[in-house]
């Protein structure tokens, strides 16, 4: 259909052809999950083709939750690497918060190990050096991400493997010397660190957590933990030793797991130090 104005009334989804707020037109949808649509759509201004996302209007923030977003946006248009998927800009279409980002051809990890189950130890450990380096680039410029997991990881056509969605990260350190808000969880529960999961300040290293169980399920096909719920699976990260993939018949290169085992430790403390210290342990493992 031919281009004509249209709006976000009712939650509807926009129509491809349609053109949102006077600039963008709607190519196609690229997916939708519990915070958002992202469109793939025609910035008809700079005639460029970008991705947008629209916040869902359940989920869409106060005034004051806005300011933060924005806040929250201007940090994560700091990160400039080949590993990380641009933010663009932050805009308002009906009312609603939308995010301007890079479009990139690819499929997620989460569509990947769907096909396929687990990725061959070669393969995943190109991914996982090069999550490290867009994560080591985040934290440099004091971004955390809080949410890694396959479903924000973009592999292009070309192989090369991009963090996104970092619309609710918050900064490294903010004015007085904490993380995050203490007694606040945001991510998802089967990858996040057991102290975001209690609520409790997070730094970095909570970010190498998620990255470690993204890696064993990468490598071994499964979660190093398992949960009936939250509490359970908190338990689990608690009191339970990790199910890496050694213990699932998976042989992986020397090096490889010792790391993984040092990503899921409980006390942050014992985790590597940085995403760039784990950027240098993966370097000296071999496929």
């Amino acid at each position: 259909p031919g281009p004509g104005p249209a709006t976000f009334a009712s939650g509807s989804a926009a129509a491809p052809g349609s053109v949102l707020g006077r600039r963008y037109q709607v190519l196609s949808l690229l997916g939708s999950g519990g915070m958002g649509a992202v469109y793939k759509v025609r910035d008809l201004e700079l005639d460029e083709i970008i991705a947008l996302k629209r916040l869902h209007a359940d989920v869409a923030p106060d005034a004051t939750q806005r300011e933060r977003l924005k806040d929250e946006i201007r940090l994560a248009r700091r990160i400039t690497h080949g590993n990380v998927l641009r933010t663009f800009d932050y805009v308002e279409i009906d009312g609603q918060p939308c995010i301007s980002m890079e479009f990139v051809r690819g499929m997620t990890l989460r569509y990947l190990l769907a096909a396929s189950g687990r990725v061959p130890p070669s393969a995943g450990l190109r991914i996982a050096r090069q999550l490290a380096a867009g994560l080591a680039a985040a934290h440099a410029v004091g971004v955390l991400h809080r949410d890694i997991k396959p479903e924000n990881i973009i592999l292009e056509t070309s192989g090369n493997a991009k963090l996104m969605d970092f619309g609710i990260a918050r900064p490294v350190q903010r004015q007085g010397g904490d993380h995050t808000e203490v007694g606040s969880f945001i991510g998802t529960p089967r990858y996040a660190a057991p102290e975001q999961m209690a609520g409790d300040a997070v730094g970095p290293r909570a970010d190498l957590y998620a990255l470690g169980v993204v890696m064993c399920e990468m490598f071994g096909g499964r979660l190093p933990h398992e949960g009936a719920n939250t509490m359970d699976l908190y338990v689990a990260k608690m009191r339970e030793q990790p199910v890496l993939p050694s213990a699932l018949g998976v042989a992986l290169p020397a090096g490889l797991e010792a790391i993984l085992e040092r990503c899921l430790a409980i006390d942050p403390e014992q985790r590597l130090a940085s995403a760039e210290a784990l950027q240098r342990a993966l370097a000296g493992v071999r496929a």
